[in-house]
């Protein structure tokens, strides 16, 4: 009798531990932390970023979708993420590079160099989200291509690597520039005014009343001196990135200060002001604004080398009219990035346009198949007057440049594919 109690009790007991682990582990779920659908993500690595005695971890990482830049990403994850983001406003003097991995079989949906970087990039920005006040240039992102990233299901974890690193020390302050200012002179005649400034890496000229003056005056001397030619010579430094499409900075900011000239007086022949640009690494900062040591001189203008200059142009005319030119926008993008071929186009184009004010071009906009055909028509003509707004900036008569847009009606390949579409996303350059 005692043994089938003993038995019965043991049952008891057995059937209390299974009901308590049924309830527990199944019904409130709570043995095994967050769980993960193991046909799409249970071999992906945890996340973990260390540095010294500091470390932020969790079960999972952050997932992506084949070609895709938009991370989903775990309440645990983002738990660790903030504290990865008070970690860095703690410590001013650390910083982290974000590294996000791509195989060449993957296409890049977003605006960065490669989708590496774009899924940094999104981490990065998760991070900032959970740590107000905390400067994005704390982190770093970076790519690179690993043919051997490892996808589940069409997802990855995007190999993502955090890495710790010591910030820069800040930059010392800036020295005032020089009170000094620009001025050019021949004979009994002289100008002059406050220099332009212009942003680091810019080259669009802040310009001032006196300066605008001088200038002026300098359009005046030119229209009534047909012997006379000018030369601007504008600076730059090799820490700066030319964004124009001249062949340096210091050529660009020349360019600007030519076309405030030529807008005083539109009888001036653009030929007449030559441009130069000069590195100098010496080149005064004040924060970030410089005047880029601007510097003019008068000089005799060569009457033959302007007949000269009539056959150059005709001939430049005939290759620029050949055929139409198509510059082409990334999904959904009106950002302008010319690669080297495009800058050498625009720059001749300019040249040809100023020597003959009376041509004009017609830019047409066209877009993708993707989304609403008004949409998409809308869209043709916002990247038709994005390009003439940069043309005109950069010194062709607003005048001289149509638009229109035919969104997405004139295809020039299927829109079935990413390359398709990727060559109907374009704005047509015509005469």
């Amino acid at each position: 009798m005692r043994g089938i109690v003993s038995i019965l009790f043991l049952l008891l007991v057995g059937w209390m531990i299974g009901c308590t682990y049924c309830y527990v582990c199944h019904i409130k779920d709570l043995c095994y932390g967050e769980q993960t659908v193991a046909t799409s993500t249970a071999s992906f690595p945890a996340f973990l970023a260390r540095d010294g005695n500091f470390s932020a971890s969790s079960s999972k990482s952050a997932i992506f979708d084949r070609s895709g830049a938009a991370p989903e990403i775990s309440s645990n994850l983002q738990n660790a993420y903030k504290n990865v983001a008070n970690y860095l406003k703690e410590n001013g003097n650390r910083n982290l590079k974000i590294t996000g991995q791509y195989n060449s079989a993957e296409t890049n949906p977003g605006k960065f160099k490669n989708l590496g970087i774009s899924r940094a990039e999104a981490i990065k920005q998760a991070i900032l989200s959970y740590g107000s006040g905390l400067n994005a240039s704390r982190i770093l992102t970076a790519g690179s291509k690993n043919e051997g990233l490892k996808f589940i299901n069409e997802k990855t974890a995007g190999g993502l690597a955090y890495q710790f690193m010591a910030a820069a020390a800040p930059a010392p302050k800036a020295a005032p520039i020089n009170a000094t200012s620009f001025g050019v002179s021949d004979g009994s005649f002289s100008a002059s005014g406050p220099f332009a400034m212009f942003a680091k890496s810019g080259s669009d000229a802040e310009m001032n009343p006196g300066l605008n003056t001088a200038l002026g005056q300098i359009a005046g001397y030119l229209k009534s001196n047909p012997g006379k030619s000018l030369k601007i010579t504008g600076e730059y430094t090799n820490q700066e990135k030319n964004y124009s499409w001249f062949d340096n900075l210091g050529i660009a900011r020349a360019e600007d200060i030519k076309k405030a000239i030529l807008a005083n007086d539109g009888s001036v022949e653009s030929a007449r002001i030559e441009t130069a640009g000069r590195l100098n690494n010496q080149l005064k900062f004040a924060g970030d604004k410089t005047n880029g040591n601007l510097s003019a001189v008068f000089m005799a203008y060569n009457a033959a080398n302007a007949a000269n200059m009539d056959g150059t142009m005709q001939a430049l005319g005939k290759t620029l009219k050949a055929a139409p030119r198509n510059f082409y926008f990334d999904p959904g993008s009106s950002i302008i990035d010319l690669d080297a071929e495009m800058r050498v186009y625009f720059r001749d184009l300019k040249k040809y346009l100023n020597y003959y004010p009376k041509e004009t071009i017609n830019l047409t906009g066209h877009t993708d198949a993707d989304g609403d055909a008004g949409a998409n028509k809308r869209l043709g003509m916002s990247r038709a007057k994005l390009i003439q707004d940069y043309m005109s900036r950069n010194g062709i008569k607003a005048a001289q440049v149509k638009t229109n847009s035919k969104g997405e009606e004139s295809p020039i390949a299927s829109n079935d594919t990413p390359e398709g579409k990727a060559k109907n996303r374009r704005v047509e350059i015509s005469f």
